[in-house]
């Protein structure tokens, strides 16, 4: 089962429209989650996989940090990703939180079990972002985290939309085996 994860447009509620608030958009995914996709479809826990592209990376990398939820499966990054916040981040990289404690349940099968993909394309500028993400996550133990660069220029520079589905097809090879 893939969950394609987006923020909701920047209002009073949100904050930054990428920011994966914890009160809000996190805990609406969280739901969606564990009642429509585990719950009435059926879908094993260890089969989940989700990605997303720009803002949606970022808040997909850091999803399980800010829930009692926990998956297998896979994450794929596309042109961003970041280090969990404590409140999920601010709209200036300069005012963001400091990043939020590891869960304490990082068992062997949680670090073993989901695997982190990092896609970004040459340049652009959430680069130094998105390594860092990859880097707190190998730091923790992870056993597979990956950052790569590909082949484009600028944020999300894809040559054209084709290019971008390989790129996401190959992220998905490598965190669903």
């Amino acid at each position: 089962m893939l969950a394609s994860m987006a923020s909701p447009s920047a209002g009073a509620d949100y904050g930054c429209w990428w920011a994966p608030q914890v009160e809000d958009n996190t805990a609406y995914v969280e739901e969606f989650l564990k009642e429509r996709i585990l719950g009435e479809l059926g879908a094993s826990s260890d089969r989940v996989f989700a990605t997303g592209l720009s803002g949606g990376s970022g808040f997909a990398s850091s999803f399980h940090f800010h829930t009692d939820y926990r998956y297998s499966g896979g994450v794929v990054m596309l042109c961003g990703g970041d280090v969990p916040r404590l409140n999920g981040g601010a709209c200036e990289p300069s005012q963001d939180p400091e990043a939020a404690p590891a869960p304490a349940d990082l068992s062997a099968d949680v670090l073993d079990g989901v695997r982190y993909d990092f896609a970004m394309t040459s340049g652009d500028f959430l680069m130094e972002m998105s390594e860092a993400g990859a880097s707190f996550y190998s730091e923790l133990g992870f056993s597979y985290v990956r950052h790569r660069v590909v082949e484009g220029s600028g944020h999300c520079g894809f040559d054209s939309g084709w290019e971008g589905l390989d790129v996401f097809a190959e992220g998905m090879d490598y965190v669903d085996p």
